[in-house]
C-alpha cells in the first residue's frame, strides 16, 4: 500500500482534505459523491486518483499510521535507549489522545476497526497494518533500545500496544469528567510496561 502522496502534489491535497473531512463525519457518511461535493472536485477526479473508496481509505490509514509512528520517533530520540523510554512512549501517547484536536482521528480510528472487523473482504488490509505494522514498529524499538531479545520482543510488544489502545478506547467511552481518571490511569502506565520491560531485558 502506498503511504505517501509526495510525489504528486494534487493527490497529496486531495488526501488531506480528505482526511479532515473523515475526522470531521467519519465513516458511515462517506460516499465518492459526498466527499467529492465537499472538496470540490467531481467523483472522477478522485476516482482517477485513488481508485476506489476502499483505496482511498488504505491512503488515509497509511498516512494516519505514518504520522503517528513520526511523531512518536521524534519524541524518543535516537541517542536516548533503555526500559526508561517506555514511561516516556506512553507519556507521548496519553498527550497525543488528551488533545482535543485528535479526537476525530481516534473516532474514525475505532470506527474503522469495528467496521474491519465486520467486513474483514473489504477492510482487512487496515486490520493488518492497524496490528503488524505498530507491532513491527515497537518491536525493533524494543530490540535495538531497550535490550528485549528477539524472541520476546512481539510479545511484549502485543501487550503494549493492547494496553496503550485500551487506554484510548477507555478515553473515548468516558463522559469528559471522567478524563482525568482515565489520564490517571494512563499514567500508572509508564512504570509498569518500564518493570515488564526490565523483566525482559534482564535489566536491573
Amino acid at each position: 500500500m502506498e503511504s505517501s502522496d509526495k510525489g504528486n502534489p494534487r493527490r497529496e491535497q486531495l488526501t488531506e482534505q480528505a482526511t479532515e473531512y473523515l475526522k470531521a463525519n467519519g465513516l458511515a457518511s462517506l460516499t465518492y459523491r459526498k466527499l467529492a461535493d465537499e472538496l470540490g472536485v467531481a467523483p472522477n477526479t478522485l476516482e482517477h486518483h485513488f481508485g476506489t473508496k476502499d483505496k482511498l481509505l488504505e491512503q488515509l490509514l497509511a498516512r494516519f499510521a505514518d504520522e503517528q509512528r513520526g511523531g512518536l520517533q521524534a519524541t524518543l530520540r535516537e541517542e536516548d535507549a533503555g526500559p526508561e523510554l517506555a514511561s516516556r512512549y506512553v507519556r507521548a501517547a496519553m498527550v497525543d489522545i488528551s488533545n482535543p484536536d485528535n479526537e476525530g482521528a481516534t473516532q474514525l480510528f475505532f470506527e474503522l476497526v469495528g467496521a474491519s472487523m465486520r467486513e474483514r473482504d473489504l477492510y482487512g488490509e487496515f486490520l493488518s497494518h492497524a496490528m503488524n505494522d505498530w507491532i513491527d514498529f515497537i518491536s525493533v524499538f524494543l530490540v535495538e533500545r531497550t535490550g528485549v531479545p528477539e524472541d520476546r520482543a512481539r510479545v511484549v510488544a502485543h501487550l503494549i500496544l493492547a494496553t496503550v489502545r485500551g487506554i484510548i478506547l477507555s478515553r473515548a467511552m468516558v463522559k469528559a469528567e471522567e478524563y482525568p481518571l482515565v489520564d490517571e490511569a494512563g499514567s500508572l502506565l509508564g512504570p509498569l510496561i518500564e518493570s515488564l520491560i526490565r523483566a525482559e531485558a534482564g535489566t536491573p
